[in-house]
């Protein structure tokens, strides 16, 4: 069983028709396999929604047996069970210009229509005719109507807004698909200006490093690759043996390579800065101890998309002294080090086990909406 919900926001209809369905299948005892595509333009709302969680307040609306059975409780709110979310796969789309889901035997578009232009919806409503499979179910909100298309839908429920798919005689060439239906620029579409030749790259690197730091940084872009160097950071990186390679990665010296590979795509998921504290650097002059600050630029520019990497040296940690003047045990001292290992190689274990999942669920969108893009073709 297949269904599709355009405008997902953060979760909330997609998560209510999983347990829907689940409470379905339990009471008949089919055994239908679910999969549910939930989909959205906004990308942090995609996050959020991949989450699960929901704040507490959600007690008042939800009834006490499904939270006992399809939540669980913790210091954050309320969670979705693992059985619920694996029916749900996020992704994000632009519904007005990416291929919709195909061959669904569901499709709840609730409060997403009254968003969008009266043209756009007199095309989109056929274009939700030919996802659906023959007989399969309509969901709109309860402002929302099928406009003049009631030939390609029946009510099942006028007043809960459910219809199901009819026979129509509807053709193919009837049907216009994403790409046509925006023959005009969008308005609200954002340009940016052409750079003038003060404005290089190099020059706002400049800008950019003059007015936020005065430490070393390092810009590059999403892949690592090097493209700006301020400061002397000889002690962090240095040229890999063989043929020249400015990337981050290739350059970082012992000790540092390892944090970078787990803060570097944490900074490209998040919009907050990653700060690795304490790092032990292995030199030509010994070791040292480095606090490493990785930011993503979001403003947008020239330089949006490129992420900046700062040094700081701080002081190694050391035993200190005790009021009567004697050191802390040296193995006191590692035992400390390696749980803060301990409790970073945890973090990096379920930042890397999330990011898995999600790009695991990009690429089920990805094959969904190839398969459609061939049936348009």
């Amino acid at each position: 069983m297949r269904a599709w919900v355009p405008g997902c926001s953060t979760g909330e209809e997609a998560y209510s028709l999983a347990i829907e369905l689940k409470q379905a299948i339990a009471k008949t005892k089919a055994k239908e396999k679910v999969q549910i595509f939930a989909t959205d333009l906004d990308l942090d709302a995609i996050k959020k929604a991949r989450l699960g969680v929901f704040p507490g307040s959600i007690s008042a609306d939800v009834p006490k047996d499904f939270l006992k059975h399809y939540f669980t409780k913790d210091d954050r709110g309320y969670r979705v069970v693992k059985e619920i979310r694996d029916m749900v796969t996020f992704a994000p789309q632009n519904l007005i210009m990416d291929p919709p889901f195909t061959k669904l035997d569901i499709l709840s578009c609730r409060n997403l229509l009254i968003y969008l232009t009266a043209e756009i919806q007199k095309k989109l409503i056929p274009l939700f005719h030919y996802s659906l499979n023959p007989g399969g179910l309509f969901f709109q909100g309860s402002a929302e109507t099928v406009g003049g298309h009631g030939d390609l839908f029946r009510p099942v429920s006028a007043k809960a807004r459910l219809f199901r798919r009819t026979e129509s005689m509807l053709r193919l060439g009837q049907v216009d698909f994403p790409s046509s239906f925006c023959a005009h620029p969008i308005k609200d579409a954002i340009v940016y200006p052409a750079l003038h030749p003060a404005d290089s790259l190099q020059a706002l690197a400049d800008r950019l490093v003059l007015d936020n730091y005065s430490k070393p940084v390092v810009i590059t872009n999403d892949k690592g690759d090097i493209f700006y160097v301020s400061g002397r950071t000889g002690k962090y990186l240095e040229p890999a043996a063989g043929k020249a390679n400015w990337n981050l990665f290739a350059m970082a010296r012992s000790g540092l390579r390892y944090a970078l590979s787990h803060a570097f795509p944490a900074a490209l998921r998040h919009k907050n800065r990653i700060a690795v504290p304490g790092i032990k650097i292995e030199t030509d002059h010994g070791a040292l101890c480095v606090d490493v600050t990785i930011q993503r630029l979001n403003e947008p520019g020239p330089l949006q998309g490129l992420v900046t990497i700062v040094f700081t040296d701080v002081a190694p940690p050391v035993g200190g002294l005790t009021g009567r003047s004697t050191r802390r045990p040296v193995h006191s001292i590692r035992i400390a080090q390696l749980e803060r290992e301990l409790l970073r190689f945890q973090g990096d274990s379920r930042a890397a086990e999330e990011e898995m999942q999600t790009s695991q669920e990009e690429l089920r969108s990805t094959n969904e909406e190839l398969q459609s893009t061939n049936e348009e073709m």
